[in-house]
């Protein structure tokens, strides 16, 4: 597993935009996402006018967000965070302790991340998925990618998967709806054991669903990566507050995608150390089904099977038969090789 985390599944708290642009309240949301127990945080990066043109429409989500109309160019700008507060927001995580991460939205954003910040991994958001020059930018860099795939046909994925194979990049798709948030109705995870099967790679999961439902499901087919929005209040204004989990509801989520993975096991069946201490107590095993005398032959007429078991299990009591009794046997009491000559 490349990615550095101490459990199966690595989880990055997505923060997004949901700073609102301002710098305090990114590195609260660093503190609560170190607090909940993420291995990551998430950005987005970009630079004024390298994401958002100026004919770009309000989805009806955003515009739901704001009380006042205002331009989706405008909105892009509003939340932007420069270049130097990402080099003060990655400082921060590596005091505490936590992965910085950031989506480039642009080839410039792409550079400064990868030159100036060296982030670990790069995240390709879903505006880039059909984005070949994007793609194969990323890809000269040879750091791991997080290939998101909202708003994509399988053909789409397929062929931005083709780029990274020829480019001998490692990466790691992403199950994702772009829908904000997401409807249980529309998440289809059967999209992960879909991807995986199809495309032979390893599969995350971009969760924009309420709640950790859809996740515990995504981590029974065997997700490697998973990303949540995480905000201070959901009643903030912002495109994502309303799709994204609360502190108190974050750490609930954490901790419910750690106790399915620990729920999921491993790939076999065998009884765990406590059913082996319940076995001989639960399980039947062959008894004197009445008083037995010493040097007693034995035959179904004297045997049966209840509780305890003991050694004689019922599928071995035709090898008993015929056998002699060394000792007086009680009713009930369980029949041990010892017992028999």
């Amino acid at each position: 597993m490349p990615y550095k985390s101490k459990n199966k599944i690595y989880i990055i708290a997505e923060i997004g935009v949901n700073h609102n642009g301002k710098l305090l309240v990114a590195k609260k949301l660093i503190d609560q996402a170190k607090k909940a127990g993420a291995d990551a945080v998430k950005f987005q990066t970009w630079k004024k006018g390298e994401l958002t043109g100026k004919f770009t429409k309000n989805l009806p989500y955003i515009k739901k967000s704001f009380k006042k109309k205002i331009l989706r160019h405008k909105i892009s700008d509003k939340y932007q965070l420069t270049y130097n507060q990402f080099k003060i927001l990655q400082k921060y995580c590596i005091k505490k302790k936590i992965t910085f991460l950031s989506t480039p939205d642009g080839f410039e954003s792409l550079n400064f991340l990868c030159k100036n910040l060296k982030i670990p991994y790069i995240k390709i958001g879903s505006t880039e998925l059909n984005h070949d020059k994007f793609l194969e930018a990323a890809c000269a860099y040879k750091k791991e990618i997080f290939l998101s795939t909202g708003m994509s046909t399988f053909s789409e994925v397929k062929h931005a998967v083709k780029i990274l194979r020829k480019n001998k990049s490692k990466f790691t798709i992403l199950h994702c709806v772009s829908e904000y948030p997401t409807p249980i109705k529309n998440i289809n995870i059967l999209a992960i054991k879909y991807l995986k099967d199809k495309l032979k790679a390893p599969v995350g999961f971009s969760d924009h669903t309420k709640g950790s439902l859809a996740a515990i499901v995504a981590v029974g087919l065997g997700i490697k990566v998973i990303e949540k929005h995480i905000t201070l209040k959901n009643n903030y204004v912002g495109p994502d507050h309303s799709c994204s989990l609360n502190p108190k509801n974050f750490k609930i989520f954490i901790n419910n995608i750690r106790d399915a993975e620990i729920a999921l096991g491993k790939y076999q069946k065998k009884p765990t150390k406590s059913e082996l201490k319940n076995l001989p107590n639960v399980r039947r095993g062959v008894v004197a089904k009445a008083d037995i005398k010493k040097n007693s032959i034995l035959d179904k007429s004297v045997l049966t099977c209840k509780r305890p078991f003991r050694q004689i299990s019922p599928n071995e009591m035709k090898k008993i038969y015929g056998r002699k009794v060394k000792v007086d046997i009680k009713e009930d009491q369980p029949i041990l090789w010892k017992h028999l000559v």
